[in-house]
C-alpha cells in the first residue's frame, strides 16, 4: 500500500532527485517492491532525457507489477509505458494503452488516477492533431482532479495550460493567452514545466503576430531549460519554435541555426516528432537557398520520419483504434438508453397498478 501511495505522487517530486532516492532505498533493501518503485521514477525520469530508455524501464516495472500480483503498480506501469510511447511518436500504441488502462480504472482505481490518464489521452489525441477531441479530454480531466482534491492541485494546473495549449492549436490564440498568461503569474504553477509554458506562451503571441513578444518567451523558455526535469525535450522544442520564429520572419540564417540545434538534439533521444519537424523545416530552408544536397539530405530523413509516425500501416491501426472506441462509447449509450427505457416502463407500470388499486 505504501509503494502505491508513492507511486501515485511520482510526478510531485524532482525526477532526478527520486531516482537518486529509490536508488539508495532499493540498496538498502533489495525488495522487488523496492526495485519497482526505482523502475518507476528511473522510466519517469528518462521521458524528458530517452524516450526509449523510458519505454525500457516502464516494461520492467510492468514485469514487477504482474509477478507480484498488484493491480494498481500494474496500471502505473502501464501509464509509464503509454507515456514513453507518444513521447516516442508512436501514438497508435499509446492510445490503446491508454484507453484499456481507462477502463482498468473505471473499475478499480481512484479519482486522481483516472484524472492523469484522461490527461494522457489528451496529449495523444493533440499530438495526433485533433485538438477538438483533446479539449475535450482535457476539461474532463480538470473535472476529475477537482473532484478528486488532495495532492491533485499540479494537475489541476498542469491541465488548465493543456485547456490553453490547445486553443492555440485550434487557432484560438487569445483564449490561448487568458489560460497560459494565468498559469504564468500563478506562483503555484509547477517550476518544473514552466519552461514547457513559456514555450506555449510563445506560440500564442506568434499565431497573434507579436513576434518580439514571442521572441522573448521563448529565450526565457531556453534558459529555463536545462534546470527542468524535462531538460531534453524543453531544450530540443525551444529551440525548434526559435526556428520557426525566425523563418516567419524572414530570417533564414537564424531559422536554419536553430532548426539544426533542435535536430541535433532530438535525434539521439527518441523525440521522432521533433527530429520530423525539424527535418522539413531545413529541407524548406535549404531548399529555397538552392542548396540541393543539404535539402535532399534532410528530406529524406523527414519522409523516413514521416512514414514511421504517420505512414499507411499508423493511419490505419489509429482509424481502427479510434473507430473501436466510437463503437464503445455507442454501445454505452445504448445500454444507458435502454436502461432508461427500462425504469420508464417500470414507473408506468407502477402508476397504472396504484391507479387501479
Amino acid at each position: 500500500l505504501l509503494l502505491c501511495v508513492r507511486m501515485g505522487q511520482a510526478q510531485t517530486y524532482n525526477s532526478a532527485d527520486s531516482v537518486k532516492k529509490y536508488r539508495h532505498i532499493y540498496n538498502s533493501d533489495k525488495s522487488v517492491y523496492n526495485l519497482g518503485a526505482l523502475y518507476h521514477f528511473e522510466s519517469n525520469y528518462y521521458r524528458g532525457v530517452n524516450a526509449d530508455s523510458a519505454l525500457y524501464y516502464a516494461n520492467l516495472y510492468l514485469d514487477i507489477a504482474k509477478k507480484i500480483k498488484n493491480s494498481h503498480a500494474e496500471t502505473l506501469a502501464l501509464a509509464d509505458m503509454e507515456r514513453a510511447l507518444r513521447q516516442s511518436g508512436n501514438l497508435a500504441e499509446a492510445l490503446t494503452i491508454e484507453l484499456q488502462n481507462l477502463e482498468r480504472i473505471k473499475q478499480s482505481g481512484t479519482m486522481f488516477s483516472r484524472g492523469f490518464e484522461l490527461n494522457s489521452i489528451g496529449n495523444t489525441y493533440l499530438d495526433m492533431g485533433d485538438p477538438r477531441t483533446a479539449l475535450n479530454y482535457y476539461r474532463a480531466s480538470h473535472t476529475t482532479f477537482l473532484k478528486s482534491g488532495g495532492n491533485s492541485g499540479y494537475w489541476r494546473l498542469n491541465e488548465l495550460s493543456n485547456i490553453g495549449n490547445a486553443y492555440e492549436k485550434l487557432n484560438m490564440p487569445d483564449s490561448a493567452l487568458y489560460y497560459e498568461l494565468n498559469m504564468y503569474n500563478n506562483k503555484h504553477f509547477p517550476s518544473d514545466i514552466i519552461p514547457e509554458l513559456l514555450g506555449r506562451i510563445g506560440n500564442a503571441y506568434l499565431a497573434t503576430g507579436k513576434y518580439q513578444d514571442a521572441l522573448n518567451y521563448y529565450r526565457k523558455g531556453l534558459l529555463l531549460a536545462p534546470a527542468g526535469s524535462n531538460s531534453t525535450t524543453d531544450a530540443a522544442s525551444m529551440h525548434l519554435h526559435l526556428a520557426k520564429l525566425f523563418n516567419r520572419i524572414n530570417n533564414a540564417d537564424s531559422s536554419i541555426f536553430y532548426a539544426r540545434k533542435a535536430y541535433a538534439i532530438a535525434k539521439p533521444t527518441s523525440f521522432r516528432g521533433t527530429v520530423l519537424d525539424a527535418s522539413r523545416l531545413l529541407a524548406d530552408l535549404y531548399g529555397r537557398r538552392a542548396n540541393i544536397d543539404s535539402a535532399y539530405y534532410y528530406l529524406q530523413i523527414a519522409m523516413r520520419y514521416n512514414d514511421s509516425l504517420f505512414g499507411a500501416e499508423k493511419f490505419n491501426h489509429i482509424q481502427k483504434i479510434l473507430l473501436g472506441e466510437q463503437r464503445r462509447q455507442q454501445a454505452v449509450l445504448q445500454k444507458q438508453e435502454d436502461l432508461k427505457n427500462r425504469y420508464q416502463l417500470i414507473a408506468g407500470i407502477a402508476i397504472i397498478i396504484f391507479v387501479l388499486i
